[in-house]
């Protein structure tokens, strides 16, 4: 329960959102070019990078100067199957009051 409550709390930005959304593409992206594409600052996108780290939502590797990231797709999957554990079988969703 405690690393689903990391990765769920990585997730729960809308700026890490929407890394996880922009690498679900596939392959892997410089940090630079992910900083420009979601127009925001380097050392912010690198905070947010470090959270999605600790939590094995990403992965990354260095080329000299140059850092890329992926999605890593298991952990994302690991996280789906224990969130359906949680939902019980037959379980109907509470009506809007």
């Amino acid at each position: 329960m405690r690393e689903l409550k990391l990765t769920l709390k990585a997730l729960a930005d809308v700026s890490r959102l929407q890394i996880v959304e922009h690498l679900s593409d596939g392959g892997e992206v410089k940090v630079t070019d992910l900083a420009l594409v979601l127009h925001i600052s380097q050392p912010l996108l690198s905070w947010h990078l470090r959270i999605l780290k600790r939590a094995r939502l990403i992965n990354t590797r260095r080329e000299g100067r140059m850092v890329y990231c992926s999605l890593n797709l298991s952990q994302l999957t690991w996280c789906q199957e224990q969130l359906a554990r949680l939902i019980k079988p037959g379980r109907t969703a509470i009506a809007a009051r």
